[in-house]
C-alpha cells in the first residue's frame, strides 16, 4: 500500500477515526475499544511489565488506559494529527502518569536506542507492505521474554456468511487453504464457564434491549458515512494466525495465544437491516469465546500475543 496516501488518510481523517473506533454506536462496531480492554487483559496477566511502546498509537486511547494502570507507556504514530489528539488527551488527565507520545516514522522507532517488556501495535500492520519491520522492530526493542501483541484483520474472517471478500477468495482459489486452517483449529469441547457466560448474553438481550423500532431510527442512527472508503480499505492486508507465525518465527517470537476480536452472530449483511445496535449486541456475546481459538471463524479481527525467545 502507498504509505503516502496512508499518511495524507489519517492526517484528513485523525479525530473521525479514533471517535470511530471508540466512541461510536448504532451499526458500529467500536473495534478500537474491544481491541483495547483485550490488550489490557493480556498485559494485567504478564507479571513482569513495566514499560511499554505502543506503535500506532493514533489518538492514544490505549496509551492512556495503559498509563493509569501504572505503566510507563510511550505512544508514537506517524500522523501529526493523530499526536495532537493523544497529546490533548493527556492534558486533561487530572493526575501525573508516566505516559509521552511522539511522531516517529518506524525507521526511527527501530533506530532509537530504548527497550521495553511490552510492544503493542493495534491495526497497523496491514497498510505495510510487508510484516518484516515491525517484528525487527519488536526483536530489537524488547527484553529477551517481552511481549509483542499486534492486531490484524482476520483473513479466514472472508468465508463467514456474507463476507464481502469470500468471492475474492473463491476467484484467487484461496477457500481450501482457509478451510483447512480452520479445520485445525483447537475443536475441543467449548468451555462450560465461556458456554455459561454466552447463554446468559444472549438471554440479556431482551432484557436490556432499548432499542426503538420505528422506521425513522434506521435512517438517524445509521452507519456514517465518507469516513471508512472501500476503496481504501480494501487494499489492507490480511492475515491468518499460521501466516503471522511465519514473521514471528523468523524474528525469533512464537506465539503465546490470539484472541478473535468483533464477533458476527449473524451475517454482515444483515446489519443495515436491523435496528441500529441489535446486530452488535447480538454478536457481542460472542466475546465469551474471545480467546477460544475457535472465535476466529467469525471474528473480523484478531490480536496475536508474540513472546520474544530466550529468558
Amino acid at each position: 500500500m502507498d504509505n503516502t496516501v496512508v499518511k495524507k488518510y489519517f492526517i484528513k481523517n485523525a479525530a473521525e477515526w479514533v471517535d470511530y473506533g471508540h466512541t461510536k454506536d448504532g451499526n458500529n462496531y467500536p473495534v478500537g475499544k474491544h481491541r483495547n480492554r483485550i490488550v489490557k487483559k493480556i498485559i494485567e496477566r504478564n507479571k513482569h511489565t513495566n514499560s511499554i511502546l505502543d506503535i500506532g498509537c493514533g489518538g492514544g486511547n490505549l496509551c492512556v488506559d495503559l498509563a493509569k494502570e501504572g505503566y510507563k507507556v510511550k505512544g508514537v504514530d506517524e500522523s501529526s494529527e493523530m499526536i495532537k489528539i493523544a497529546k490533548r488527551s493527556v492534558e486533561k488527565l487530572n493526575f501525573n502518569y508516566d505516559i509521552s507520545f511522539d511522531k516517529l516514522s518506524l525507521q526511527n522507532i527501530r533506530d532509537d536506542k530504548a527497550e521495553y517488556d511490552v510492544i503493542t501495535s493495534m491495526g497497523v500492520i496491514g497498510y505495510l507492505d510487508n510484516d518484516d519491520i515491525l517484528f525487527d522492530i519488536a526483536s530489537r526493542k524488547l527484553y529477551k521474554g517481552g511481549k509483542f501483541i499486534v492486531s490484524c484483520r482476520n483473513r479466514l474472517f472472508n468465508l463467514f456468511p456474507g463476507s464481502k471478500y469470500l468471492k475474492k477468495e473463491i476467484d484467487e482459489g484461496g477457500v481450501i487453504e482457509l478451510l483447512n486452517e480452520i479445520n485445525n483449529l483447537d475443536n475441543s469441547n467449548m468451555p462450560m464457564g465461556e458456554t455459561s457466560d454466552f447463554i446468559k448474553s444472549i438471554k440479556g438481550i431482551e432484557a436490556d434491549n432499548n432499542l426503538k423500532f420505528e422506521k425513522n431510527n434506521f435512517i438517524e442512527n445509521g452507519p456514517s458515512k465518507g469516513l471508512l472508503d472501500e476503496s481504501f480499505l480494501s487494499e489492507i492486508r490480511q492475515h491468518t494466525p499460521s501466516s503471522l507465525d511465519i514473521s514471528a518465527d523468523k524474528f525469533g517470537f512464537s506465539r503465546d495465544a490470539v484472541f478473535g476480536v468483533h464477533p458476527h452472530l449473524l451475517p454482515t449483511t444483515l446489519n443495515n437491516k436491523l435496528p441500529p445496535g441489535l446486530y452488535n449486541q447480538l454478536a457481542s456475546s460472542l466475546e465469551s469465546w474471545e480467546e477460544n481459538p475457535i472465535s476466529l471463524i467469525w471474528s473480523s479481527v484478531f490480536i496475536s500475543v508474540n513472546k520474544k525467545n530466550g529468558s
